[in-house]
């Protein structure tokens, strides 16, 4: 007589083991060092972005973040007339403000959750990669939009350290 084992708890049994496991690094997994490997180590999804052609279309044919990415280049160009001979007044005008990083990041968590290219660049990249290990999340475009957050925020520190002459963004009181 053959033993019956049922096939339903054993796939629930699988499926629990594997839960933990989903979203971890892998140690096989190299980064894409794109034009810069310091700035593949500081800022992955904008490396991942500039590298891959598929996710870099669906992201600049977006009406929205195009949008978005001008009103910035005017703040900038703005500064260029505006602030005559004060350094200190340029490099105000380049971090991202709260607004533009949280308006990107729900833009992003939109495009995320219709684009497979997207949530591939999140299951192929970002999970393996292990940089944005902080917001593992089940929802993919939920993770990509906090990895666009720490960008945003690390680019903020780097315009503070290196522009404004801070010790770190914390100082400015902003992201």
């Amino acid at each position: 007589m053959k033993r019956f084992i049922p096939v339903l708890p054993l796939l629930f049994l699988a499926n629990w083991l594997t839960i933990g496991v989903q979203g971890q690094p892998r140690e096989d997994y190299r980064l894409i060092a794109g034009t810069s490997f310091t700035q593949a180590k500081n800022v992955y999804l904008l490396t991942l972005i500039e590298a891959d052609q598929l996710v870099r279309k669906v992201i600049e044919s977006d009406a929205v973040l195009a949008g978005l990415g001008q009103a910035k280049r005017q703040r900038l160009a703005e500064s260029l007339t505006a602030c005559g001979d004060s350094a200190a007044c340029y490099a105000a005008a380049m971090p991202f403000t709260s607004a533009e990083i949280d308006s990107v990041a729900m833009r992003l968590a939109e495009l995320a959750r219709r684009e497979a290219v997207l949530q591939q660049l999140v299951e192929n990249h970002l999970m393996p990669s292990g940089a944005y290990q902080r917001y593992v999340n089940d929802d993919l475009a939920e993770w990509f939009a906090a990895a666009w957050r720490q960008d945003a925020r690390t680019v903020n520190h780097i315009i503070a350290v290196y522009a404004q002459g801070k010790k770190s963004c914390l100082e400015t009181g902003k992201n």
